[in-house]
This record gives structure tokens, sequence and C-alpha cells, in this order.
């Protein structure tokens, strides 16, 4: 399903997981690339009174549909996420958004809206700032590039450019998620989205905006595609949010993946009460 594909056609059609049957509601969205599994790997335990519904986002996972380049627009994306809301029978319920990287700008799209009852945000790993295509997201521009031109075999092309380069001798766990594109499911008819969700910009203006829920901005040392400093200007555009700063997934994996379960859970077990 391609072209004129509709929210409303996304939400018939989603793939999603959805777990226990609370009144209050979370929403888990992935990172460009990704799957539902990315954000439920956060939560390998669900507070009691909570529902969580996880969906593939448009052109990943189980999603059968893409649709045109314009329908990569963050505002797009979260038009799909409301209408999938809408589907479930939930959007009149309390909301707890989770979100990661692409996943995350939707979630802050979602309360920027103040159409839902959000009582807590989780922005984990924010990539896209005040600029479409800022430098450590160029990469990808590369990566659909040689989709297009070499399919699958253009990751032995893609590992020999600069902007591969710079990510790898930084981090290991980057340059992997990198070469792991060109292995996606549907990757060469998917690579829409490479094209264009980086050309995103959730940051706009100077004036900070207080939100009227608790948010609190995740970022992690050393992560070159979504780099810290990233995080640190959401954290400052959204006046009164938390920050946390996570250790390297590369140098200390086992405490980044503790870390990011204890925070997601213990968001949502203070959110939902």
């Amino acid at each position: 399903m391609t072209a004129g594909a509709t929210a409303e056609d996304y939400a018939a059609s989603a793939a999603r997981t959805r777990i226990g049957d609370g009144e209050t509601v979370v929403l888990m969205l992935h990172g460009l690339g990704g799957d539902r599994q990315q954000p439920l790997g956060l939560l390998p335990v669900v507070p009691a009174g909570l529902t969580v519904i996880a969906p593939d986002q448009r052109a990943h996972g189980g999603s059968p549909v893409i649709g045109e380049a314009e329908d990569f627009r963050v505002s797009q994306l979260a038009d799909d996420a409301a209408a999938l809301l809408r589907s479930e029978g939930v959007a009149d319920r309390p909301l707890i958004v989770v979100g990661i990287s692409m996943g995350a700008a939707v979630a802050l799209q979602l309360l920027e809206r103040g159409d839902h009852d959000i009582r807590g945000a989780l922005l984990i790993r924010p990539a896209f700032g005040r600029t479409p295509w800022p430098e450590h997201l160029r990469i990808f521009r590369e990566v659909a590039a040689l989709l297009r031109s070499q399919g699958p075999d253009g990751v032995e092309t893609v590992v020999s450019t600069p902007e591969y380069r710079r990510i790898s001798e930084v981090s290991e766990a980057g340059a992997t998620s990198v070469r792991e594109q060109f292995t996606k499911p549907e990757a060469e008819r998917r690579v829409v989205r490479l094209e264009n969700v980086p050309a995103n910009v959730s940051i706009i203006g100077d004036t900070p905006w207080t939100p009227p829920t608790p948010v609190t901005v995740v970022g992690a040392a050393g992560d070159p595609v979504h780099p810290l400093e990233i995080a640190r200007l959401w954290h400052a555009h959204l006046h009164g949010s938390a920050l946390i700063e996570l250790p390297s997934r590369d140098e200390h994996p086992a405490q980044y993946q503790e870390a990011s379960i204890d925070i997601t859970y213990r968001s949502l077990v203070e959110w939902s009460h």
C-alpha cells in the first residue's frame, strides 16, 4: 500500500502489540528503521493498571502501509498514532507517551498538540533539532542512495564513506545500526523513510515551552547518531523537564540497558498514579 495511505489506512492495518487492560494507556514508539520490539525491550515487566500499545510505524516492521515522501513528516506520523489510538478505542483515556529517536519526535508532537490527556512523556535519545538533515543524520542519505542504486550490496560501499567512518570511530553500536539498515525487512521498498524522516525539525524558535505534564528527556554519552547535545537542547526547550544522561552503549552496555529499563518502569509507575 503506497499512494494515498492515510492515517486511517495505517491504523486499520497497523501491526501492534497490546498488553494489559488498565485504564492508563502507554503508547510506545520506536525509532527510524526499528520496530515495536525496540521500545518493548525497555519494559520487560508491565506495571499494574496500564495498557501498553506498541505499534510498528508506517513503513516499519509488520506495517503494510508506506505512503509518499510527505507521509514521513512528524506531523503525519503523529496523525497515524492518533488514528491508532482511536481505532483501539483508547483515545479518551489517560495517556503516557514513550518514544525513542524518531518515536520521541512523534511523542513530542502529540504532547504539543494537546489533543490527548497525556500524563507524562518519556523522550529517549532524540535526534531532530533545529535544522533538517543535521550532520549526525546525513549517513541516512548515503544509505538511502545506496539502497536505490545497489540494494543490500550497498553495505559494502557505505563502510568506506566519511559519514560511516565518523560514526564507527566513536560507536560500534551506531555503526552496526547503520549496516543493519541494508538488511531490514523490505529495506529497498521502504527506502522513502530514510530519505525523508531525517529532514524533520523538532525544536523551533528560541523561547522555551512549558509542557502541561511531566517530561523526561533521556540522552546517552558517545552516541554519534543521537548526540547528547540534542537531548540537552530538548531539555532546555522543554522548560521544567528532567534530563537523564545515560552511560555509553558501547563502553557500558549492561549499565546502559539496566538504566534504560529502570527509568522506563519508574516513570510509568509515577505518572500512572
